[in-house]
């Protein structure tokens, strides 16, 4: 992962996590979704109950509970490349 921006981490292979106001924008291969944050006093919460669904044209595909939790480690890890402690909550 590499840093692009101040609020912006990529993989160069389709991942996409980008710190945005009260959520990360995450995108990896074409599909694109939101999670919930809460910026607390030395980190961010993470909600991994707001993980639901990838928008469209992929709503169909199914992000099952492991896939929740690679998807918040990707982020996490996102997050301390940028300098953020965050927790999953």
């Amino acid at each position: 992962m590499k840093i692009i921006t101040k609020t912006r981490v990529e993989d160069g292979q389709g991942l996409v996590i980008q710190l945005d106001r009260g959520r990360i924008k995450y995108s990896e291969n074409g599909k694109n979704t939101h999670i919930e944050i809460e910026h607390g006093d030395h980190e961010v919460s993470i909600y991994i109950h707001s993980l639901r669904e990838w928008f469209p044209p992929y709503q169909n595909s199914v992000i099952t509970e492991d896939l929740k939790m690679e998807i918040c480690n990707k982020v996490q890890k996102a997050l301390l490349l940028l300098g953020i402690s965050s927790r999953v909550e």
